[in-house]
């Protein structure tokens, strides 16, 4: 993908999907250092926090990446300079558009796993920090991710969802690992001797895969969306402007000048 790609909306001013990058930049931030707090000797073994991170670095990225579209004095002076660096290929809308791909998918996980299987036995020790917490990193941050999808011009696949499934994967294999070897359940449902857990566990992956699809059928409501509403008010006023031009010429043959 391209600048203009990550940094473009169907549906916005790329100066309004500029200014939701910097809120989300700061929203990403505040859920880190949150994170930090709240789990500092956990904070770098926990599933929420690790994408909270991939979330976090693609809020990075995608300013970055509005940034440099956005601002003119970025560019060589020459308009076509400019139009050149806004359409040729990019590192850091690759990486903005694959970080933005994995985590909406990787957070839907999060999210649904959460509220009904950690969250009756979570730590609150931090009372209103952690409820914080809980919720931004556990449902608001998912959301945001879906309408800076939903806005922008980021295309999901289902090649995503191999990552996803091996991030998970690795995950689920160390957090096992680290409970039979120490004891200690980062999530209740590590425990592989429980049957519960293993329905759990198992039920993840197959829910991942659903949750990618969903995010793939919100890609097509949005061209949908901006092919009937945008596309189709461009082409009205293009109708209507050649009526207007036949009337003009009309009236010229009508009426000719002396």
């Amino acid at each position: 993908p391209s600048l203009g790609d990550i940094a473009t909306s169907p549906l916005v001013k790329h100066e309004v999907l500029f200014l939701l990058r910097i809120f989300s930049f700061i929203f990403h931030l505040i859920v880190v250092i949150l994170g930090i707090y709240t789990r500092k000797f956990i904070f770098f073994i926990q599933l929420t926090n690790l994408t909270n991170i991939l979330s976090f670095l693609y809020s990075i990225f995608a300013l970055i990446a509005s940034y440099q579209f956005a601002m003119p004095k970025f560019y060589e002076t020459t308009t076509l300079q400019k139009v050149y660096l806004r359409q040729k290929p990019s590192l850091v809308a690759y990486l903005a558009q694959q970080l933005q791909r994995m985590s909406t998918t990787m957070h839907f996980a999060v999210t649904f796993v959460f509220w009904p299987f950690v969250w009756p036995s979570s730590n609150r020790s931090h009372g209103i920090y952690d409820i914080i917490y809980f919720v931004a990193a556990h449902g608001m941050t998912l959301v945001m991710l879906l309408l800076e999808g939903f806005v922008s011009k980021v295309l999901y696949n289902w090649s995503i969802l191999v990552l996803c499934l091996g991030f998970g994967a690795v995950y689920c294999i160390f957090g096992i690992s680290l409970f039979e070897l120490t004891g200690y359940a980062i999530y209740p449902f590590f425990n592989a001797h429980s049957k519960k857990s293993i329905i759990v566990l198992a039920g993840v992956f197959p829910f991942v895969a659903l949750m990618n699809g969903f995010v793939l059928l919100l890609q097509k409501l949005r061209d949908f969306l901006v092919d009937k509403i945008i596309n189709g008010k461009q082409t009205k006023e293009k109708i209507a402007q050649r009526k207007q031009n036949k009337i003009k010429v009309r009236e010229e043959k009508s009426f000719p000048e002396n």
